[in-house]
């Protein structure tokens, strides 16, 4: 093993937020699957699976876009929807976006409004009664999802449309277990499928960082909601900062509002003098 060390004043890491796909759960079927099993982190293009019947596992950002793909490159995708999601359609993200920059110097005067602004009048207004399609909408606050729990919305950009015509079926049921194709969900009703994709997340416990950063630092990081805050020094070890760990609008959007603020604090705190 070669070792290279260098020393400098400051020290800048571009790794991603996030390595290893949560997909835990589902390994256990991995021997029954053969190849018909791929995480999010695999999928190239639906072209691979033309022809066939896809089980997307996930109605995430990732899950509802690979769906999409799917009927675009002629397969035939169901989509299991594991839990409640927030869902906001494309304008609402451009607008938004708009609005970011002059929202974010009031976080602190919004926090305690965040658990009484309610989506559900909004989302019915937006979306009509989706149960008929297995759609299920959390009804938490959104802006307290995003600000505290930086979990992004779901941003619809066409799966909606096609899960009204049906060419997208959503399961509102968890795998019970997998038989060789056919896939039994915990209502009993089984489908068989030629592929299965994890569109799952990944494991927020196990970003790039852990492997270098002392282990007393890495259990500093997360704030009382258990997510990373970005664009501020770390309250963990001084001169420490991150960037995109946001997920408010978008990480190339953050990074840029988040990379400005921390050269000005920086240089506040005369560090860019060091």
């Amino acid at each position: 093993m070669c070792i290279h060390m260098c020393m400098c004043v400051h020290f800048a890491l571009c790794t991603c937020k996030q390595t290893f796909a949560f997909v835990d759960h589902y390994l256990p079927h991995k021997d029954v699957l053969y190849d018909t099993l791929c995480s999010r982190q695999d999928y190239m293009t639906g072209k691979d699976f033309a022809g066939e019947r896809v089980l997307v596992v996930g109605f995430g950002n990732s899950g509802v876009e690979i769906a999409l793909d799917l009927v675009e490159c002629g397969a035939k995708p169901d989509i299991l929807m594991r839990s409640p999601v927030h869902m906001v359609p494309r304008w609402f993200t451009y607008t938004a976006s708009l609005l970011f920059p002059v929202l974010l110097p009031l976080k602190p005067y919004l926090r305690p409004l965040l658990p009484y602004i309610k989506p559900d009048l909004i989302y019915y207004l937006v979306w009509g009664d989706l149960t008929k399609y297995n759609v299920r909408l959390r009804t938490s606050s959104l802006m307290d999802d995003i600000v505290r729990y930086h979990r992004a919305p779901v941003q619809d950009i066409g799966t909606m449309a096609l899960i009204r015509e049906g060419k997208v079926k959503v399961i509102p049921e968890e795998i019970s277990h997998i038989d060789g194709f056919e896939v039994t969900f915990k209502d009993k009703s089984h489908e068989k499928y030629d592929s299965i994709i994890l569109a799952t997340g990944f494991n927020k416990g196990a970003g790039p960082y852990n492997d270098f950063l002392d282990a007393d630092i890495v259990s500093g990081l997360v704030n009382e909601y258990g997510v990373v805050e970005s664009g501020y020094e770390s309250r963990a070890h001084r001169q420490l900062y991150f960037l995109g760990f946001s997920d408010f609008l978008g990480r190339l959007g953050e990074m840029g509002v988040e990379a400005q603020r921390v050269a000005n604090d920086m240089q506040r705190k005369g560090y860019a003098k060091q």
